[in-house]
């Protein structure tokens, strides 16, 4: 069973890194020091090009198998930080192709002063959004042109003065108030409920010392949680079983039944296959709870999930998941218990799922 759960962390973590978005650029002239992120301006549409900008590359940004509308923010960001590292500090926006997920831009230089109204921020994201005007201004010309016009001495001394006056330490600009990043984001909080046939995996024996084979029943699962990026998020998660016992072996019945319920925190991970696709595999710790007819316990416990999604609309989807329960509890008196053995009930699932994001 852990090498089943290793390897469906690993096929999860490969699929994370293979479809997260994809930078690549390319360079008309040789690399120029590296700039502050905070001090690369974002050209839209919309926007007039800084006087004596020159161009230096091109980047694109391949958004893979999400769409751009998903994580046009994130896209955008890859896409400054690409051209702080090659050493400019203006980003002409050129082309957003939401058929091939990818967005492509210029990466110029310009020794004029930085506007940082039109730096990275959550408000510059949602202009550029916003823009839909074709740019009449001339796209940057190559750095040896506007070299022409300005002298080499002039850019170099400028670049240094500039480099100089910030801060090594990114950080995000509103106006000149710093804030924190955020990403403009689609419904991100959430509730979820699971329903499915849960199956004891431990060992539970009867009188005669041997073990019972059939002990099958009926869960439900609860979560209550929020994405704080679009990978990644937290929830408080609950989990409640009933096990029905009824096995003859012989001239002997065994009838009874058990519960098993259990509340903790959980962290979760997200993955978008594609639009509407997705993963996510969540994992908690928290309290567990047993009772049958003779005896009731509080332990602690343990749960994890791997499921995939559908979305049939923005706010609700329908899925599948797969359940691994743990719990331990205090060993009742007379029940000798072997060195690093444990006293505790584990359970399995498969369950069916209903989600609501609001």
């Amino acid at each position: 069973m852990n090498q089943i759960k290793h390897a469906l962390l690993m096929v999860l973590a490969v699929g994370m890194v293979g479809c997260s978005p994809k930078v690549t650029s390319e360079m008309l002239t040789n690399d120029f020091e590296p700039q502050p992120t905070n001090y690369v301006m974002i050209i839209g549409a919309a926007d007039e090009l800084p006087a004596g900008t020159g161009a230096i590359g091109h980047v694109v940004v391949n958004g893979r198998s999400a769409s751009v509308r998903k994580q046009y923010g994130r896209m955008v960001s890859l896409a400054v930080q690409e051209t702080a590292r090659k050493g400019g500090n203006v980003l002409v926006i050129d082309t957003v192709d939401a058929k091939k997920n990818s967005v492509k831009a210029t990466m110029g230089l310009t020794k004029g002063q930085v506007d940082h109204s039109l730096t990275l921020s959550p408000f510059r994201l949602d202009q550029l959004e916003a823009m839909t005007a074709i740019r009449r201004k001339p796209a940057p010309v190559a750095i040896e042109e506007v070299a022409e016009v300005l002298p080499e001495e002039t850019i170099l001394q400028d670049t240094v003065a500039l480099q100089e006056d910030v801060a090594s330490t990114d950080r995000w600009y509103t106006d000149d108030a710093v804030v924190y990043p955020k990403i403009k984001k689609e419904k991100d909080v959430f509730f979820k409920m699971s329903v499915g046939p849960v199956k004891t995996t431990s060992e539970v024996y009867a009188d005669d010392g041997k073990p019972l084979s059939h002990l099958g029943g009926m869960g439900v699962a609860l979560t209550y949680g929020r994405f704080a990026s679009s990978s990644w998020g937290w929830g408080l998660d609950s989990f409640f079983s009933y096990t029905d016992v009824n096995e003859t072996r012989g001239s002997r019945t065994y009838k009874g039944s058990y519960t098993l319920g259990y509340v903790g925190l959980c962290g979760i991970l997200r993955l978008n296959i594609v639009e509407k696709l997705r993963f996510d595999l969540s994992l908690g710790l928290g309290a567990a709870y047993y009772n049958d007819p003779g005896n009731a316990q509080l332990g602690f416990g343990s749960k994890a999930d791997l499921g995939l999604e559908l979305m049939l609309t923005d706010g609700f989807g329908l899925g599948i998941e797969s359940v691994g329960f743990a719990s331990s509890f205090s060993a009742p008196s007379g029940v000798h218990l072997e060195k690093n053995e444990r006293y505790g009930y584990d359970q399995s699932a498969w369950m069916l799922t209903a989600r609501y994001y609001f």
